[in-house]
């Protein structure tokens, strides 16, 4: 859906400037969740852990005494012969940044050799989804 938006700084008779919604990060993963929902390979079990939302102080507490870290990314994957490969999603368009934590975490998940994948774009995490043949190769965006 798109709409038209006058500029600000334009004459009276503009006919507007077409603006495309942009995408949230959580659009991006309710995407490669149903992606994940209709076309997981039986050979792989896959989660995806919420620590990055807004929480009130009192559950925020309760999850970092529970051993809560922050850094892990978003979608985690397990697979046949030990395979384990982690996917972190990050805003469309560069707006999503990666903080120290996610950069600490995704610098040891890789060191250990498990495989771990940033990106903003639902092409490129569908590929390597597909490259790891957790999602059949067959499906496309």
């Amino acid at each position: 859906m798109t709409e038209r938006q006058l500029h600000l700084f334009r004459s009276k008779k503009q006919r507007g400037v077409i603006v495309r919604p942009r995408t949230s990060e959580f659009q991006l993963q309710c995407q490669v969740a149903e992606v994940l929902r209709r076309w997981c390979s039986e050979w792989w079990i896959y989660t995806h852990l919420p620590m990055g939302e807004k929480r009130d102080p009192v559950t925020a507490m309760r999850l970092k005494r529970m051993g809560t870290m922050p850094g892990w990314p978003d979608f985690q994957f397990f697979g046949p012969r030990r395979e384990v490969a982690f996917l972190e999603l990050k805003r469309p368009g560069g707006g999503g940044r990666v903080s120290e934590e996610q950069l600490a975490v995704s610098t040891r998940l890789q060191w250990c050799g498990h495989k771990y994948h940033c990106t903003n774009d639902f092409q490129m995490a569908l590929d390597w989804l597909r490259d790891l043949e957790i999602v059949r190769v067959r499906v496309s965006a």
